[in-house]
């Protein structure tokens, strides 16, 4: 069985594209930072958290198997970080420490880390 075709993979990708479809709606809207409660902010900033959270469990099962369809994705994987002037391989588990990291420093500067 394919890792993309298991229940739980199937269940997060769904997540991770409603994550982040509920993300590119908020953050288009114009003023979106001026005009926001800091309860909606903080709930931008929450789904962004889970959203790198799940994107990372999600590479590392892409990472650690050997089905075709994962060494596909892989050479994927390594191609956008090569676009993106990023390691080629493995990719480095600093990125998603360091968004997180960018993500409560976000919450700290608009005084959001405090509730």
């Amino acid at each position: 069985m394919s890792l993309f075709s298991s229940e739980i993979v199937q269940s997060e990708m769904k997540h991770i594209g409603k994550l982040y479809a509920e993300l590119q709606d908020v953050l288009m809207r114009p003023n979106f930072k001026e005009e926001s409660t800091d309860e909606e902010k903080r709930d931008v900033l929450t789904k962004m958290e889970r959203l790198i959270e799940l994107s990372e469990v999600l590479y590392t099962r892409v990472q650690l198997s050997d089905d075709p369809e994962c060494v596909r994705q892989k050479e994927e994987y390594r191609i956008q970080a090569k676009q993106l002037g990023l390691p080629t391989t493995p990719f480095p588990s600093e990125i998603f420490a360091y968004a997180r990291n960018s993500i409560r420093e976000m919450m700290r500067d608009m005084g959001l880390d405090t509730q």
